[in-house]
């Protein structure tokens, strides 16, 4: 594209992670962006703000794993690789069991997930049966997976092991969706797991040494902005003006929000009295959940662009918990457990990932179990509860006092991964030429997640780049062991997939 030429101007509704994803692409190829928040602070749910009380706060604790190539990709061009801290071991907590430790081992994947196995409980015959079924599931085509769409991951259980395994069924489909197993789909579940069993190294998890506004999202945005890029904060988008070929422009009010926002409804709390602003565009990506989409976006819009299905898709919800204790917490675990059977679904003292020094008084992230049920709870009531769990199961904190929290409400973290939700989930293209879909509930072969996030606004800005014969992005898959990528091309053969357009561009030399 020459200096002289126009650039196109591309509107991207929603500075969470597939909005900055899809904008980052597009601006390093001369793209003119202007990215729309309707929040005060970029990045949707994967944010940090400062509070009424000067506190700062995360969304939640969030990790990446190593087979997120692609966040791990944007990382590493925005430079920001080094702030990330790893942790190989794994650690598994249960009511009324011993803790569960294990490291994967170096065995050709898929046989490295024996470790695993091998600790669960149960006798030698159940646990065989459940490495065998992970090690199918190493190999599931894409089109194999979407069939499991149709059962819930407990039935899926069920038929491979003639029970299901209800914590560790529990546990896995809570950390992949937010959802128990016998609501969540199997077809998402076994993505993750599948992730997770095609490398020795792909369970891997990292999290961050400074706030996301530090270290993850406040770099993706500076790039942008040096390529030209603009971000415009507390802009709540309220109509798309189309016609039945094309989005012609973008109707914006001020919003009144003080802090991130999540709401079950998707509506934007706007500024009383605010002017409307109509901004033109020659494309649009709309990178904001679900949820608020399906609160600006009308019959006629949703028909006109063929979603009127994906609007019907539901969300779940998400409690994170910050607690800062009186004293230090010791040992500190070298990883984020995962938890079934208590309140927190998962916890990360921050003395593990952040510079502290080791008398400073402990800050511990917590993710919930449970969300629909405790979300409308006081927090004194959570807090008490969540509190107990933590310091009878783990030993360093018991009899740790309680100096401050903070329980952050999203309303809606994710879209709902139940039974037949994926059919229903919108291609980044639309039936409008210019108009253009990303977010966690776009359709791509990834669990709601960081990585699923990034993977949508590469599939949008791919495919803007395709409708203007530009070369395109190539989406990244994380390595495969020889043996299960032989074992799944002859599944393939024997079952080859349609696929999306997205998925067409994941070639498998294609590699992290």
């Amino acid at each position: 594209m020459s200096p002289t030429s126009h650039k196109p101007r591309v509107v991207v509704i929603g500075s969470g992670l597939a909005g900055l994803a899809a904008a980052y692409e597009l601006a390093e190829r001369g793209f003119s962006i202007t990215i729309l928040e309707a929040a005060p602070y970029p990045g949707g749910r994967t944010t940090a703000w400062v509070d009424e009380r000067g506190r700062t706060l995360d969304t939640g604790a969030h990790v990446v794993a190593n087979h997120y190539v692609n966040l791990l990709d944007i990382l590493a061009r925005v430079r920001v690789s080094n702030r990330l801290v790893w942790f190989r071991d794994q650690l598994f907590l249960r009511k009324n069991h011993a803790p569960l430790v294990w490291r994967l081992t170096k065995a050709p994947p898929p046989l490295h997930m024996l470790a695993v196995a091998t600790k669960m409980r149960g006798n030698p015959w159940q646990r065989l049966k459940l490495a065998l079924a992970a090690f199918d599931a190493s190999s599931y085509p894409e089109a194999r997976l979407r069939q499991l769409d149709t059962m819930t991951y407990s039935d899926w259980q069920q038929r491979h092991l003639g029970q299901a395994l209800d914590d560790v069924a529990d546990a896995a489909a809570e950390a992949a969706c937010f959802l128990p197993a016998a609501e969540a789909s199997a077809c998402v579940v076994l993505s993750w797991i599948r992730s997770m069993a095609r490398d020795s190294n792909a369970s891997d998890l990292a999290s961050w040494d400074g706030p996301f506004s530090e270290a993850l999202i406040g770099p993706i945005v500076r790039a942008i902005e040096e390529r030209g890029g603009q971000i415009r904060l507390k802009t709540a988008v309220v109509r798309i003006e189309h016609d039945d070929r094309r989005v012609a422009a973008v109707v914006v009010r001020r919003s009144a929000s003080t802090r991130p926002f999540h709401r079950a409804d998707g509506r934007v709390p706007l500024q009383q009295q605010a002017d409307k602003e109509r901004i033109e565009c020659d494309y649009l990506i709309s990178a904001i959940p679900v949820q608020a989409f399906q609160a600006i976006a009308d019959s006629n819009l949703l028909r006109a662009a063929g979603l009127t299905d994906a609007a019907k898709i539901r969300t779940v919800p998400a409690l994170g918990v910050t607690v800062w204790f009186d004293r230090p917490i010791n040992p500190v675990p070298q990883c984020t457990p995962l938890c079934s059977g208590f309140v927190m679904r998962g916890f990360m003292d921050l003395a593990s990932v952040r510079r502290s020094s080791p008398g400073d008084p402990a800050v511990v992230q917590f993710v919930l179990n449970g969300a629909r049920a405790r979300i409308d709870q006081p927090d004194e009531q959570i807090i008490k509860e969540l509190v107990s769990d933590y310091c009878g199961v783990w030993r360093g904190a018991a009899g740790a006092q309680v100096v401050d929290f903070a329980v952050e409400r999203v309303g809606a973290a994710m879209h709902a991964s139940l039974p037949g939700a994926y059919a229903l989930r919108p291609r980044a293209t639309t039936r409008l030429r210019n108009f253009f879909i990303a977010g966690d509930w776009a359709r791509h072969e990834v669990k709601p997640s960081m990585e699923g996030a990034t993977i949508s606004g590469r599939c949008a800005a791919d495919a803007l780049l395709n409708l203007l014969g530009q070369p395109g992005l190539t989406i990244l898959r994380p390595p495969e062991g020889h043996f299960t990528r032989t074992v799944r091309q002859v599944r393939n053969f024997v079952m080859p997939a349609k696929g999306d357009e997205c998925e067409r561009r994941l070639p498998d030399s294609a590699m992290s």
